[in-house]
């Protein structure tokens, strides 16, 4: 099933032309195409919802091919992921690769919330293994 529609070997229906009494079968290719994308992640709260935290930097591993740059974005406290000091704008990332790459985003100057949403945009293929997040809790002295 593709798209919710059932997948015949290669091929998958895609509903019927009553009219001309046929219906559609197109082939299905796993080949991929370089595309531009837009990967936006969820917001996280890394573990500790109640505390605010100080963001250093940002590991991502990822495989690739045919990716020559990309931005990276981050939103804090549910806010828009926005372009931050320090990280990707318009990094080279290196020639296609279908190995793991570790990749380090470090930001100029921390950045300090409760929890954190991250944005990816560039064109080629991008398979995202994981992505880390190297932060401190800011927890509040006693009286």
């Amino acid at each position: 099933v593709h798209d919710s529609k059932p997948l015949i070997g290669s091929f998958f229906y895609d509903g019927a032309d009553v009219a001309n009494n046929a219906f559609k079968l197109y082939e299905w290719t796993a080949t991929a195409n370089a595309q531009a994308f837009v990967i936006h992640t969820k917001d996280f709260d890394l573990g500790q919802p109640q505390l605010k935290k100080k963001v250093y930097s940002i590991i991502i591993t990822f495989a690739h091919a045919g990716i020559s740059n990309w931005d990276v974005y981050v939103g804090v406290d549910g806010g828009t992921p926005i372009a931050r000091t320090g990280l990707s704008d318009n990094a080279t990332v290196s020639s296609s690769s279908s190995a793991w790459v570790v990749k380090t985003e470090t930001l100029t100057t921390p950045l300090v919330g409760e929890s954190f949403s991250f944005q990816f945009n560039g064109s080629g293929n991008l398979r995202i293994n994981d992505i880390s997040v190297e932060f401190r809790p800011l927890r509040k002295r006693a009286d």
